[in-house]
């Protein structure tokens, strides 16, 4: 890569804007936001909404129902994998109590 040399005293591509206090800033509206939009997206776009027919309700509510049992199979599973293990830890605490009472 080559280098750009640079000189000391090379002058800014763009002069700074100063704004007083007490003056309204050009880049923002009446309410305070920028007028380029909040994180530079737009304002003033369309928001288009779509007619919801019986299939659509039919396939959001099939939608819904599959997420429902993921999550009951998940936690399902979750409980599969926890009875084995408490019931090992029962068992020794038993198992440890009655070796305890022989001695």
């Amino acid at each position: 890569m080559a280098r750009k040399s640079v000189t000391p005293y090379e002058r800014p591509r763009a002069e700074p804007e100063i704004i007083p206090p007490g003056h309204p800033d050009a880049s923002r509206d009446a309410m305070g936001t920028p007028s380029e939009g909040i994180f530079g997206a737009r304002y003033g776009g369309r928001i288009y909404i779509a007619k919801v027919g019986p299939w659509s309700l039919i396939m959001l509510a099939a939608l819904a129902l599959l997420v429902a049992a993921a999550v009951v199979i998940f936690l399902i599973g979750a409980l599969l994998i926890w009875v084995p293990i408490i019931a090992v830890l029962v068992l020794a605490g038993f198992l440890f109590g009655k070796l305890r009472q022989a001695r």
